[in-house]
């Protein structure tokens, strides 16, 4: 854990895609959370992937919250739902309910641009992460410093499960047992107003949509974002 606070709750929070995860501390160190656990994907170190190991206490006195950013709003859904009992709240910013578009969901990625990125992966991860977080990032060119080491299996393990992923379907089960929260922002590149209203809608969702905000505005925009997320830890 990062820092501890008696009698506050933990915070379990799933990074997005390809955004080193050392770039949310700056927002979520400003919130009310006892302590901050950032998951650890693996994608930008040397070390075998561990995108899939599970990361749950279900001892603790006071439930965690559990936090997803894009890709992390698949695994925080699935968290929260296989630990339904033990979750306080559930916390989704810019997140997706189906990643890849189809008939009954037009308005997800083309599956084609998945694939792009994925060969890209293989030839070029520098230019690939690099043209992600520019699209990303509101204005076009992305602030942040860009990682010097890529772990091209767990990003393509990322990939994959963006690919494959459709939690539409689970969210109603989340309406009645945990309360959740939906940060968005109006000028998300990623993910379009379509998705989203999906995710909310099903699952009874309280949401706050910052109008000229995009898809990495917890980054951009730190001390605002942890300002409304206090609020939503307080309700």
């Amino acid at each position: 854990m990062d820092r501890f606070v008696p009698d506050k709750p933990e915070a379990i929070v799933y990074p997005g895609w390809g955004v080193p995860r050392g770039l949310y501390f700056d927002a979520l160190e400003q919130t009310s959370f006892a302590s901050v656990d950032i998951v650890n994907y693996g994608f930008f170190n040397d070390e075998e992937s561990p995108l899939y190991t599970p990361i749950f206490d279900q001892e603790e006195n006071i439930p965690p919250v559990i936090v997803g950013h894009s890709m992390g709003a698949l695994f925080a859904v699935r968290l929260a739902l296989q630990n339904i009992e033990a979750v306080q709240k559930l916390i989704l910013i810019n997140p997706f309910p189906k990643f890849v578009r189809d008939e009954s969901f037009p308005f997800g990625w083309e599956r084609s641009a998945v694939t792009a990125m994925r060969n890209g992966l293989k030839k070029r991860p520098d230019t690939v992460i690099r043209s992600f977080l520019r699209t990303c990032a509101v204005p076009d060119k992305y602030p942040g410093m860009y990682p010097e080491t890529f772990n091209l299996q767990a990003l393509d393990e990322g990939l994959a499960l963006i690919e494959e992923s459709d939690i539409r379907q689970e969210l109603p089960l989340l309406a009645e047992r945990i309360p959740v929260f939906v940060l968005d922002g109006g000028a998300d590149q990623i993910v379009n107003p379509e998705m989203t209203a999906v995710l909310v809608d099903a699952c009874a969702a309280m949401r706050h949509t910052f109008p000229e905000w995009g898809h990495l505005m917890i980054l951009e925009h730190p001390m605002e974002c942890a300002e409304q997320l206090r609020e939503m830890t307080a309700l």
